[in-house]
């Protein structure tokens, strides 16, 4: 009986002896993961009532202040914890939308967020066919005439209606030497302003094609 009695009482210090080092070596605490990128979860869903999002330059972060265990919270990192806004059924319009956060583990939460709302500017998504042309630098060989013919002459430009609104012209740039030397080839489409802005890295704007293919003629 006195063995039974020891193994007992053995196990039960045992226990202790665990619950100690998990709670009382492994406490609760907290670690702010700093710059954490927001996503849009369902812009998509936005993009089919036929509304998007006009983005601004900076990209959306926050700071997430994370509660857990010390052992847990030191495997954290910005790559491990997703932040997102969520739309609903939204129009044209300035919404501030509260940031939610995915964690990996279910031990964790998140104790605080700075910010914990997200500005955004909701806009009608439209569309706009824009011809595109070509502007040539360099000279032609003395005596010889060369262009360059567009196979498509259009792009297909869409996004947020006060962003499209200002794209005026498309164009690609050729240099005479090039279409003299090549049959064929491929050009980045360029975007303008009216004033004459290249606007083509707006990361509002969508286009159908990024490069337009083009084959050289060549006169004497």
């Amino acid at each position: 009986a006195s063995d039974m009695a020891f193994k007992i009482y053995s196990l039960l210090i045992a226990l202790l002896l665990w619950v100690f080092v998990i709670y009382d070596q492994n406490p609760e605490s907290t670690k702010v993961i700093r710059n954490v990128p927001v996503y849009y979860s369902n812009i998509d869903a936005l993009e089919n009532e036929g509304y998007t999002v006009c983005r601004g330059e900076e990209e959306l972060a926050v700071d997430l202040k994370i509660k857990g265990r010390r052992l847990t919270l030191g495997k954290l990192s910005k790559k491990s914890v997703n932040a997102y806004v969520t739309f609903g059924d939204l129009k044209s319009g300035e919404y501030d939308l509260s940031v939610a956060a995915v964690l990996p583990e279910s031990g964790l939460s998140v104790a605080d967020k700075r910010p914990a709302t997200i500005h955004v500017k909701v806009e009608k998504l439209v569309e706009k066919k824009i011809d595109v042309g070509i502007e040539y630098s360099g000279s032609n060989e003395e005596g010889k005439l060369a262009s360059a013919e567009l196979k498509t002459t259009a792009v297909t430009v869409s996004g947020p209606e006060s962003v499209i609104n200002k794209v005026n012209s498309a164009k690609i740039a050729l240099d005479y030497e090039t279409v003299m030397s090549q049959s064929e080839g491929q050009s980045k489409i360029i975007l303008y302003d009216s004033d004459l802005n290249d606007i083509t890295e707006n990361k509002n704007i969508k286009l159908s094609d990024r490069e337009i293919s083009w084959e050289s003629k060549i006169y004497n």
